[in-house]
């Protein structure tokens, strides 16, 4: 069994620790060139968290890495992933005439695009009626001697009237505010309102968080030494259960690949043997129930839209004993079971609302270095998974 779990720990290792960091990888896209010729290629997609001046490409018959310009693009993207297109004039109105690549949120009878840098938030809108993207206009003025606000918040009559002035909508755009979610939970409605074909970059209500079940089983080979006379007891493999939940928060990267886990768990171990000498039978028995608290980081091999996922994880845990015993025939020993801190890896696949996971946690050391008893204590689990909300 040592063999196999070392083995299968080397493994579980290379594959989180290799694949995961090779996140950033080439995915098959489009380029548009100035003039509008649309070359299909393989993009770099990578975690933008400001709007890029360029961007990494290939073309699909040839090996070499090429670095796309706002000199030479018109848009750029990967398609139900993320698409970036050029606007010549940034902030017309201010007369700051460099040339940006927008983020494309929505495209339909409205399109809505956001920039992003370490100072501004701005967001950008076209009808398809007409050429010109134009700034959702939104400024927020403060006067230092007296400390009066003023606030413009011309993106308000501007989405009214790129709506055709339809007053079922009037009530929403006057409450409506300067943020993401809100502009394109309005607009989509509109665009479906009206039975427009548009793509979507961006979902408005997009999940962030998930909540889990999860039960499962640990086969553990578990052999205690006593030192101090030289000898030890192999129990075997034990299989033991294990109950919990988890949370799951995505980190707002492309495609929703990285997340970080919370997994609170509850597991039980008990096991005995019995031994037969010429004298008597003599019944040894072990049993333990612990709380872990498990803190990780998941990678998924592919992007959120899927109903078919797999993912890598890893982290630490904190493992705090509820109640333990330990009898070597009818005599209770105190072993001094104590805290213990490690790490897990392990592999997993989600359909949809179900899945399954395999997790190796090593050798656990649970108890007092003083004592003249160790514990040879490592899990491999297998665990299902339902996703609660």
């Amino acid at each position: 069994m040592k063999t196999i779990t070392k083995t299968l720990l080397i493994f579980l290792s290379v594959l989180y620790f290799n694949l995961t960091y090779a996140q950033a990888d080439f995915k098959t896209g489009f380029i548009v060139k100035n003039g509008g010729e649309k070359v299909a290629c393989l993009i770099m997609e990578e975690d933008w968290k400001y709007n890029p001046t360029s961007f990494t490409y290939k073309l699909e018959d040839t090996n070499g890495v090429l670095t796309g310009t706002l000199s030479e693009f018109e848009a750029f993207g990967i398609e139900s992933s993320f698409k970036y297109i050029k606007k010549e004039n940034f902030l017309k109105e201010e007369a700051i005439d460099k040339p940006v690549f927008l983020n494309v949120l929505e495209e339909g009878d409205i399109s809505i695009y956001e920039y992003r840098d370490k100072e501004t938030k701005i967001y950008f809108y076209k009808e398809s009626s007409k050429d010109e993207i134009r700034e959702l206009i939104y400024r927020d003025y403060s006067n230092k001697k007296n400390g009066d606000f003023l606030t413009q918040s011309k993106y308000k009559s501007q989405l009214y009237k790129a709506f055709n002035s339809d007053n079922s909508y009037l009530n929403e755009v006057k409450t409506l505010k300067y943020k993401k979610n809100e502009i394109l939970a309005l607009v989509s409605d509109y665009n479906n309102g009206n039975s427009t074909i548009y793509s979507k970059y961006y979902n408005a209500s997009e999940e962030k968080t998930k909540f889990y079940l999860k039960a499962g089983i640990g086969n553990t080979p578990l052999v205690i030494n006593n030192s101090s006379i030289g000898e030890f007891i192999d129990f075997g493999n034990d299989t033991g259960f294990r109950i919990g939940a988890e949370f799951e928060y995505f980190l707002p990267v492309k495609s929703k690949q990285w997340s970080i886990t919370i997994s609170p768990m509850v597991k039980h171990q008990s096991v005995e043997k019995t031994t037969t000498t010429p004298l008597n039978v003599i019944e040894d028995k072990f049993t333990y129930t612990a709380f872990e608290m498990q803190f990780g980081s998941r990678y998924y091999f592919n992007s959120t839209e899927a109903n078919s996922r797999f993912y890598a994880n890893a982290g630490l845990l904190a493992e705090i004993p509820i109640q333990s015993e330990l009898k070597f025939g009818d005599e209770e020993t105190d072993v001094g079971i104590v805290n213990a801190l490690n790490f897990y890896v392990g592999i997993g696949y989600q359909y949809k609302r179900f899945g399954a996971e395999l997790k190796y946690i090593p050798n656990l050391r649970i108890i007092t270095t003083n004592s003249e008893y160790s514990v040879e204590f490592e899990t491999l689990a297998f665990q299902l998974t339902y996703n609660l909300f």
